[in-house]
């Protein structure tokens, strides 16, 4: 191989690299991993996000419950969530019964910037409250302020996932449909 061809590969290379580091975060986030108490901190620092005044809870949220297992975040008034390559389209996430709020993003980290959502949460009237909503921007940061409790911060457009019973009475709907189909 010459010496340019080497070169040109090796530009390839580098800039598919920078391209692919360079895509807006698209994802959920469960907090499963960490122990009980611990700060979410730098958890997820090998995609980019880390966190301040997020604490991990273990066995609270649905996919845990009364389990060891942390799926679930307090959220310390004033917290903020820095996503070093951006997300868009929209953030959503579960806030647990009596949490309330406001999360505000910003196209900067530590909530610094442009301003692009200031959206109020209402309080939450079931034990687990599905929210989520569109903005427009690449955001770098989100701000929450309130106290409160979170499960499954998803960013990049898609909504949080309907709750777990809503999801087994749909699975369970499509598994006797399979069964009633195969039987005759």
């Amino acid at each position: 191989m010459t010496r340019i061809s080497r070169l040109y590969v090796l530009l390839v290379l580098m800039l598919s690299a920078c391209m692919a580091s360079a895509s807006p975060f698209v994802g959920s986030l469960t907090f499963v991993g960490l122990n009980d108490g611990d700060p979410v901190d730098d958890f997820y620092i090998d995609q980019g996000i880390s966190f301040s005044g997020f604490t991990a809870v273990a066995g609270d949220y649905y996919t845990c419950e009364g389990t060891q297992i942390t799926c679930s975040a307090s959220v310390a008034n004033g917290a903020v969530m820095n996503v070093a390559p951006g997300f868009t389209s929209g953030l959503s996430f579960y806030f647990k019964f009596g949490g309330s709020g406001d999360v505000l993003l910003y196209d900067q980290p530590d909530g610094q910037g442009t301003l692009l959502a200031d959206v109020a949460l209402g309080p939450a009237i079931s034990l687990w409250e599905p929210f989520g909503f569109t903005f427009g921007g690449l955001a770098h940061s989100a701000v929450f302020n309130g106290d409160m409790e979170v499960a499954v911060v998803t960013m990049g457009g898609a909504m949080v996932l309907p709750e777990p019973s809503s999801m087994l009475l749909l699975l369970s709907g499509v598994g006797s449909l399979a069964y009633f189909k195969y039987r005759n």
